[in-house]
Formats: C-alpha cells, structure tokens, sequence
C-alpha cells in the first residue's frame, strides 16, 4: 500500500484526528454529566415541552404511575413538596430515590390540585 501523505501531512491528519476525537469525547462526557442516573420509574410519557411542571402525555400499563391514578394531560408540580418545575428538575428529582420508595405526587388536574400517594419501581 501505497503513502499519499508526506510526513508533515500525516502530522497535521493525526492532529486533527486526535482534537475532533477527543472533543467528541469531551461532548460525550460533557452529556452524561448533565443526566443523573435515575434507578426509578414513575411511568409516564412527558411532555418534554412543558413549562410549569411536567405535563403527562401518556401513561404506561402496570407501572407506578397508573396504580396512583394519574391521567393524561395531569401536570405533575411536586414529589414530597419539592417542586418540578419542568422535565429537568423532574429528572433530578428522580434520580434522588430508589425502587420501593413511596412519594406523594402533587398534581394539577383540570386546575384542582391533588395529591396522589405512589411507590417508585
């Protein structure tokens, strides 16, 4: 096999080979910093647009989220009194318990609020 590159060509190709791998690396370290690791599941499809809380787009079968009555279209604004104000504070709010723990869900439905007991998975 034949060498295209002259020795300073090569030089710069594995240069910028190595900046664009380790900034790739960097980026990819960088997103899984920003996403806690969450062990729990309340089983809900979010609304990932959401602004004031997290709006529920759907609910998934059998999990802790149907067991404590939550619908389609509630907005979830608490676990425990700690507010979520939208899908990232939900997120990290998760990532703080642990399957078999009980929360109390404030939500807002049809503009009441409730409070729904629930036990995360």
């Amino acid at each position: 096999m034949k060498i295209l590159l002259n020795l300073p060509q090569r030089r710069s190709f594995i240069l910028a080979f190595l900046l664009c791998t380790g900034v790739a690396m960097f980026m990819a370290g960088m997103a899984s910093a920003q996403q806690p690791k969450t062990s729990v599941t309340l089983g809900i499809k979010p609304d990932y647009w959401s602004t004031k809380g997290v709006k529920v787009k759907g609910i998934l079968k059998g999990t802790a989220a149907e067991r404590a009555g939550l619908k389609e279209k509630d907005v979830i604004v608490a676990f425990d009194g700690k507010e979520i104000k939208n899908i990232f504070t939900y997120r990290d709010l998760l990532s703080e318990y642990k399957p078999g723990d009980k929360v109390v869900v404030k939500i807002k439905r049809n503009g009441k609020l409730l409070l729904l007991p629930a036990q995360f998975e």
